[in-house]
């Protein structure tokens, strides 16, 4: 019977996975061929996928992420990745393609994240001379053309006029057909395999693949999970050799996606095209205020600059007629801790900065904001104080686990479940940041971690679901 099943199969994964079923049943029934991509840029595939682990999002509610990937075909380089705690969207899928064409030095808020991932764990991560390193020898992407499946945020029109305005090919998939960008698919399965599923919370891509109770374990928050991730790409995968990567002059010699990239910059050189602030500003979200006598009030905090230029422009009117006296300002959402005002008479951009940003813990997203807005419930116009009190009792709450009182998504968790993820997350924290007591003679006598003291890590392996991992 069995060999008869593989007669009628044929190799159309019959008896597997129904994902894996119907992406078999919309492949053409022809001959494939395959296009080469010559040069680095020539054609980039982006992707969102959500995240096989739990984290705690900014808001202190437990979920899953959306990974959005931008990776390049020709050398195999990760030219972007974000996560984001909902679904990305146009705005994301525009970063996607700065974040490529630009260092990661060069990005507002990278610094700023890896120095706070580096507060919490100071032996964990490479210093900052090592990374700097790594981060310097990451390819930078003059992209010409993307290769994106029949998703909204890839189709919409913020999307497109941004390929039109930087003049990128765009290219869209056939529907319901994966197969038609494998190496974007391939790349979400490493980073699954390779860095997700080291996470706590794993959840595995379905339920055999993770252990009892994910939800309960001691989850890691959002912001430290992005700079990890950043690490891991730089030091991790783009120095790795790679089976699927060779050069003509060594077809059997692997070679890492770095090394791709140079070997194909020697070959066939070309223009770097990095983009500059000015562009990167240009292609942000845009809004429309007025420069009031204190500043710019925008999603109601208060931004302001000290330099003399800012100063001629308080309380006037833009030249621009169609916005009723009102100045153009591009934001970050990723990012709220400055915006940027465009200076009509001398065509540059003015940096304003929230006044509150040296009390603020942390860099936070737009949509943080909005939460943390919507909680205060204060209908009046200045609420920076507010705004910074309750950021820093979400920063609390994000090292300390799931919340005590579980929202509606998290009522079917038992309290005891809880209980023991709050204490393993602090217990962790403090195994983290707290030396020995018999080590701890002063606080300024800190002894690096003996590696002879750490346990061992054990690869995962294949568990029942009712096994305890």
């Amino acid at each position: 019977m069995y060999e008869l099943l593989k007669e009628l199969d044929r190799g159309e994964h019959t008896f597997g996975e129904a994902s894996t079923r119907r992406s078999l049943a919309n492949s053409p029934d022809r001959a494939f061929g395959k296009i080469r991509q010559l040069y680095p840029g020539q054609e980039l595939q982006l992707d969102s996928t959500p995240l096989d682990a739990l984290v705690l999002t900014p808001d202190g509610r437990t979920e899953r992420a959306d990974l959005a990937l931008a990776i390049d075909v020709a050398t195999r380089t990760i030219a972007s990745a974000i996560l984001r705690p909902k679904a990305a969207s146009s705005v994301d899928a525009t970063e996607l393609l700065t974040k490529a064409m630009r260092p990661m030095q060069m990005h507002p808020e990278w610094e700023d994240a890896m120095s706070w991932a580096r507060s919490i764990l100071p032996h964990d991560m490479l210093p900052a001379d090592v990374l700097a390193e790594h981060a310097a020898a990451r390819p930078i992407i003059d992209i010409r053309g993307v290769f994106v499946d029949r998703g909204r945020i890839y189709v919409s029109e913020h999307f497109v006029r941004v390929l039109e305005m930087q003049g990128m090919n765009h290219r869209i998939a056939s529907p319901r057909d994966p197969t038609n960008k494998p190496i974007v698919e391939r790349t979400l399965k490493t980073i699954g395999e390779d860095f997700v599923r080291w996470m706590t919370g794993y959840k595995g891509r379905a339920i055999v693949h993770r252990g009892s109770h994910p939800e309960a374990e001691p989850l890691w928050p959002l912001t430290l999970i992005q700079p990890l991730l950043d690490e891991w790409v730089v030091s991790v995968y783009q120095p790795r050799s790679h089976s699927g990567l060779s050069l003509d002059v060594a077809p059997a010699m692997p070679v890492a996606p770095n090394e791709m990239y140079s070997g194909l910059t020697e070959f066939i050189p070309g223009r770097v095209r990095a983009l500059t602030r000015d562009e990167w500003i240009s292609l942000q979200p845009c809004d429309w205020r007025r420069i009031n006598r204190y500043g710019i009030n925008f999603e109601r905090l208060i931004y302001d600059n000290d330099g003399a230029r800012f100063h001629e422009l308080r309380r006037s009117k833009s030249p621009n007629r169609q916005h009723d006296g009102r100045w153009e300002i591009r934001y970050d959402p990723g990012n709220m801790m400055r915006i940027w005002l465009r200076d009509e008479e001398r065509q540059e951009w003015i940096e304003c900065k929230w006044i509150r940003a040296k009390d603020a813990p942390t860099p936070f997203a737009l949509d943080v904001l909005r939460h943390v807005v919507k909680l205060i419930g204060d209908k009046r116009h200045e609420i920076d104080a507010q705004v910074v009190h309750k950021l820093v009792d979400i920063h609390k709450r994000l090292g300390a686990g799931p919340p005590t009182n579980p929202t509606p998504q998290d009522k079917d968790l038992k309290p005891a479940l809880e209980a023991a993820a709050r204490g393993q997350t602090r217990a962790a924290l403090r195994a983290v940041d707290a030396p020995a007591p018999e080590e701890a003679s002063e606080p300024s006598e800190r002894q690096p971690r003996n590696s002879a003291d750490v346990p061992p890590v054990q690869p995962l392996s294949a568990v029942r679901t009712t096994d305890k991992w």
